[in-house]
């Protein structure tokens, strides 16, 4: 093999090495979490979180999570979003998302105000975002602004799966006068 053709191909395997390794880097996967932290900012929803963990490649696990505005404020103990980053190729973002420990208020009049507003209209190309799983764990959340009346629940535990069109619903509800297990699609 020539000589320039092997330095070619070697430069080539190093920098796909390096483009495949870089999300594993913690100054990678923390780039990451600040542009989407700044991005959420710029929407009025202001993020702080103690530490990070995880590859930047599959998924991130904020601690000590802090959500004010858009009608929140929440504080999570661990927040856990599971993506496939390659994805974002197909314009697609397929997300798992687990909550565990959250405590707050939210006013669901200001959430949907905020859900519902047009949005700015860019040039840029649009990413579909599809929520294929939600783990709720010791929740301890008062929703006001319900359009309805709802006795005192506490969520122990509610896991939604999607699969194509449907979700699966699983959970534990306790209210004074006892506990329910739920299920179904």
């Amino acid at each position: 093999m020539p000589r320039r053709t092997l330095i070619t191909a070697s430069l080539l395997v190093l920098l796909l090495a390096a483009i495949a390794l870089l999300p594993y880097l913690p100054p990678v996967r923390g780039l990451i979490v600040d542009r989407v932290v700044d991005a959420l900012g710029d929407a009025g929803i202001d993020v702080t979180y103690d530490g990070s963990s995880g590859n930047a490649w599959r998924g991130v696990t904020l601690e000590g999570v802090r959500i004010t505005g858009a009608g929140s404020d929440v504080a999570v103990d661990r927040l856990r979003v599971g993506y496939f980053l390659p994805s974002l190729l197909g314009g697609e973002l397929p997300l798992d998302v687990a909550i565990g420990g959250a405590t707050g208020n939210v006013d669901l009049e200001d959430v949907l105000d905020e859900v519902t507003a047009p949005a700015a209209s860019g040039s840029g190309r649009s990413i579909s975002v599809r929520l294929r799983s939600l783990d709720l764990r010791d929740i301890d959340v008062d929703v006001v602004q319900l359009p309805f009346t709802l006795p005192d629940i506490s969520l122990r535990q509610l896991v939604v799966s999607q699969d194509g069109t449907n979700l699966q619903l699983d959970g534990s509800l306790v209210t004074p006068d006892g506990e329910a297990v739920v299920s179904g699609g």
